[in-house]
């Protein structure tokens, strides 16, 4: 099943392939919903216009080769988690309260 367009949107973060580590067991292309991985002489690429950031690449690679770049991906998912949230409870009457960490 394919996420809502708005969910990617938010979703920023994608998967990227440590290709020193990848083995090229291709689980993770078979489980992309997005059709993002194919596997090239041996290592997964992820072509990250498709991807969707759903994690299950990540799930299924038995050598741990695919990770995100928290530190460039997630400032921008949070900024836009926030959006959502607003978007979703802005004419909501009753009182609200939020929780997030980082």
């Amino acid at each position: 099943m394919r996420p809502p367009s708005g969910k990617k949107e938010q979703h920023t973060a994608r998967a990227q392939v440590k290709p020193e580590l990848c083995q090229g067991y291709g689980r993770c292309e078979e489980i992309c919903p997005e059709g993002a991985i194919r596997l090239e002489e041996g290592v997964s690429r992820i072509e990250r216009s498709r991807c969707a950031g759903c994690g299950e690449c990540m799930t299924v690679c038995p050598v741990t080769a695919i990770e995100f770049d928290w530190t460039v991906d997630i400032p921008l998912f949070v900024e836009r988690m926030i959006e959502y949230a607003l978007g979703a409870v802005r004419k909501k009457k009753k009182n609200r309260d939020f929780i997030t960490f980082y």
